[in-house]
């Protein structure tokens, strides 16, 4: 089987099904150990757990934040303790969309240390697509388009004091949106799987505690046309 692409549409909803379903995430941030729990049966160690053991967390992972690994037909999420918070819950959350998306976690590692390009490029789109759902469970799009249209400015400062991520995750965010519509193969996903106005629903006390809802008389379908074209200007 051949990937040339990320599987952009796979990774939103899989992160979609998971903001509907959980009964955990109830407005954001979120705490993201709950939500591991009911969606896996990882066990949760520290670098500092793995250094205890006489082995060297440098030496052991690939990151420096967060990492999964899978012994014996058991995943272990292993986690930097002395990162700062916020940059924690999105490397966390990256590996959580790693197995919740399918990726080979036992073979990660392999594909990128690998002189072959063709694995290099499954490494690749592999961390593109975790990145993505990390991003979506933590900033929904579905909210971000909602607070647009009720007048927020999506920038990475709104991001940041809104959503309680880091300044990294929230740059990547908004970078991960535009390289979806640039790559020309995001569309969302189909029809029945449109879980928007659900996520909206859900949501709508945590929206509303941003941006109140205005209700305006006259509206249009043309108001609505013209709202996702201003869109362009954070994506």
């Amino acid at each position: 089987m051949i990937i040339e692409e990320p599987d952009f549409k796979k990774a939103v909803q899989t992160a979609d099904e998971i903001l509907v379903s959980s009964k955990e995430i109830k407005a954001f941030p979120f705490m993201l150990i709950p939500v591991i729990m009911e969606y896996t049966d990882f066990e949760l160690r520290t670098f500092d757990w793995i250094e205890k053991k006489g082995i060297s967390a440098k030496d052991f992972f690939l990151s420096n934040d967060a990492e999964l690994k899978k012994k014996g037909g058991m995943y272990i999420l292993f986690y930097n303790e002395m990162m700062p918070p916020a940059r924690l819950i999105f490397s966390c959350t990256h590996e959580l969309g790693h197995y919740m998306l399918g990726h080979p976690i036992d073979s990660l590692s392999r594909m990128r240390d690998r002189n072959d390009p063709k694995f290099l490029d499954l490494y690749r789109i592999c961390e593109v697509e975790a990145n993505f759902f990390a991003a979506e469970l933590l900033m929904p799009e579905p909210i971000l388009v909602e607070l647009f249209k009720r007048g927020c400015k999506i920038t990475e400062e709104f991001l940041i004091k809104h959503f309680e991520v880091s300044r990294e995750a929230a740059k990547k965010r908004i970078e991960l949106l535009r390289k979806a519509y640039d790559w020309n193969n995001f569309n969302r996903y189909p029809d029945s799987y449109n879980y928007d106005d659900i996520i909206v629903e859900k949501y709508k006390k945590f929206i509303d505690s941003i941006a109140p809802q205005k209700f305006k008389y006259g509206y249009s379908f043309e108001q609505d046309l013209e709202l996702e074209k201003q869109r362009e200007t954070w994506v």
